[in-house]
C-alpha cells in the first residue's frame, strides 16, 4: 500500500479524537464488550448464540483466570474425499479436537488465549491423514469508558482442502499451509459517534507437496503477505440504528517474483463502503453495506479487477425459538491459476436455527458461491447445503449430528473439475 493511501485511511479516523479501532471481523461482541454508545446492539439474541447457563461448563477457576478445556470427537462418512468428477472414493473419517481456552475475569482489561488441534484419521486413505494445530492470543486495554485497544495474533498449520482453487490435483497428499497473523486495533466513542481503526498483517506459507507420479509440486509461488488498514466511522441515528462509512486499503506482496515466476503478482487494493446496522424491536438485527472495490496488480500482464463491493448479515427473529439468517459478501481473492490475477468471489446464504427444546437445537442452511477468474477463461459455481442437530445432554456433554452437501460446476477453457460431495458426521463434545 502506498504511503499516501495509508495516510488517507488513517486521516479519516485521526480527524476525530480516536486512538485505534476494534476489528470489524472479530467475533460477535459479548455483553461485556457491547458498545456503550447511543446504538445498542444487545437487545436481541439469536438461537445459535443464546447462552444456556444450565448447560454451560463451569470451567476451572485459577484465581482471576478461567480455563476451559474441551475435547470433541467425531466419526463420519465422506462420499468423495478426493473431490473427483467420477469414480469417487469414499471413506470413513475419525476426528479428535482437543482445545483449551483461558481468559481473565478482571473488571477492566482482558487477556484471552486459545490453542488446540484437529486430528483427522481415515479408515482406508492414509494419504489424507493430517493434524492441524493452532494458537491464538488477544489482549484488551480499557483506556476509558467507550475507548479501548486490542492487540492480538495467532499461528496455525493446516491441510488445504482438496477443493481449494489452486491446490495441485495430482498431489499425493494435501498441501500444508502455515498462517501467521497479527493485528492492532481499537475503538473510541464520542457522543453519538464511534470511530474505529485496524491494522493487520497476515502471512501465508504453502509447503511443497509430493506428486502421485513422483517428484514435488513446488508451492513457493503461492507464498504472500498482506497488510491491511481499515478505518470506519459510525453515527447513531437512534438507539437502535446507525449509519457508517468504511475505507480499507491493502498491500499484497508475493515472495517469488520474475524470473522465478511468470508474473509479478504484487498488488495494492482498496474498498469504500457505506452501510447501516440496526437492532429493531424483537424482529430484526443486522448490518448491510455496499460500495466499490479494486485491486491493482503491478504486472501489466495481469488483469486488475474492480466493481461492486457487498457485505451483509441480517437475522430475522421469527419467534423467540426460531432465527432466520441471510448473509452475502463480494470480495477479491488471490489465485495463481494460469494467467488469472485473482477471482471475484460472490457468496449468498441462508439458514434457520430452531430451539426445539431448551437443550435441543435444530439447524438447516443453503448457500451458493460464484468465482469469476480475472484474466482466465474460468468460472466456478458452488452450491452448499447442510442440516443438523445439537443435543445438550448436561453441562459437560454435547451430542450432535450433521449432514453437508457440496457441488462445484466449473466452466471455461481453463475450468477445474466438477464434483459432488456428501458428508454425514456424528459428534460428542466433552467440556471440563
Amino acid at each position: 500500500m502506498s504511503k499516501a493511501r495509508l495516510l488517507a485511511c488513517a486521516a479519516m479516523v485521526a480527524f476525530f479524537p480516536v486512538s485505534l479501532a476494534r476489528a470489524q471481523e472479530a467475533a460477535p461482541e459479548t455483553a461485556r464488550d457491547a458498545p456503550r454508545w447511543g446504538a445498542d446492539r444487545g437487545r436481541n439474541e439469536s438461537v445459535a448464540e443464546r447462552v444456556r447457563p444450565e448447560f454451560a461448563a463451569p470451567g476451572l477457576e485459577l484465581g482471576a483466570i478461567t480455563v476451559r478445556p474441551s475435547l470433541g470427537l467425531e466419526a463420519g462418512t465422506d462420499s468423495n474425499i478426493f473431490y473427483e468428477p467420477s469414480g469417487e472414493t469414499d471413506d470413513v473419517v475419525f476426528v479428535s479436537r482437543p482445545r483449551i481456552e483461558a481468559a481473565t475475569t478482571w473488571s477492566r482489561h482482558r487477556i484471552a488465549l486459545a490453542a488446540g488441534l484437529d486430528d483427522f484419521r481415515f479408515q482406508d486413505s492414509s494419504s489424507e491423514e493430517h493434524t492441524d494445530v493452532y494458537a491464538e492470543a488477544e489482549g484488551r486495554l480499557d483506556v476509558r469508558r467507550g475507548s479501548y485497544l486490542l492487540v492480538g495474533g495467532g499461528q496455525s498449520r493446516r491441510a488445504e482442502a482438496r477443493s481449494a482453487p489452486d491446490t495441485p490435483g495430482a498431489a499425493a497428499k494435501p498441501v500444508r499451509v502455515e498462517d501467521r497473523h497479527a493485528y492492532l486495533a481499537g475503538v473510541h466513542e464520542f457522543g453519538r459517534a464511534r470511530a474505529t481503526l485496524r491494522l493487520e498483517k497476515q502471512g501465508l506459507n504453502y509447503k511443497d507437496a509430493p506428486l502421485i507420479s513422483g517428484g514435488i509440486a513446488d508451492q513457493d509461488i503461492r507464498d504472500y503477505t498482506v497488510t491491511t488498514l481499515t478505518g470506519r466511522l459510525e453515527y447513531a441515528l437512534s438507539p437502535d440504528t446507525a449509519m457508517f462509512g468504511q475505507v480499507s486499503g491493502n498491500k499484497r506482496e508475493y515472495e517469488i517474483k520474475p524470473p522465478r515466476s511468470t508474473f509479478n503478482r504484487d498488488s495494492e487494493g482498496s474498498s469504500y463502503m457505506i452501510g447501516v446496522n440496526t437492532d429493531l424491536s424483537n424482529l430484526i438485527r443486522g448490518e448491510v453495506s455496499v460500495g466499490y472495490l479494486q485491486q491493482n496488480y503491478d504486472d501489466p500482464g495481469l488483469s486488475s479487477p474492480k466493481g461492486l463491493a457487498l457485505e451483509g448479515k441480517v437475522e430475522y427473529f421469527a419467534t423467540p425459538l426460531t432465527t432466520i439468517t441471510v448473509n452475502g459478501r463480494r470480495r477479491i481473492e488471490e489465485t495463481v491459476a494460469a494467467t488469472a490475477s485473482s477471482f471475484l468471489s460472490t457468496t449468498f446464504g441462508a439458514r434457520v436455527d430452531h430451539e426445539l427444546r431448551r437443550n435441543i437445537v435444530l439447524m438447516a442452511g443453503a448457500g451458493a458461491e460464484k468465482r469469476e477468474f480475472e484474466g482466465s477463461d474460468r468460472d466456478d459455481d458452488l452450491l452448499f447445503a447442510d442440516a443438523g442437530a445439537r443435543f445438550l445432554l448436561n453441562r459437560r456433554v454435547e451430542l450432535g449430528a450433521r449432514w453437508r452437501f457440496e457441488r462445484q460446476d466449473s466452466s471455461g477453457a481453463a475450468s477445474a473439475q466438477d464434483y459432488d460431495v456428501n458428508r454425514f458426521v456424528v459428534s460428542a463434545t466433552l467440556r471440563f
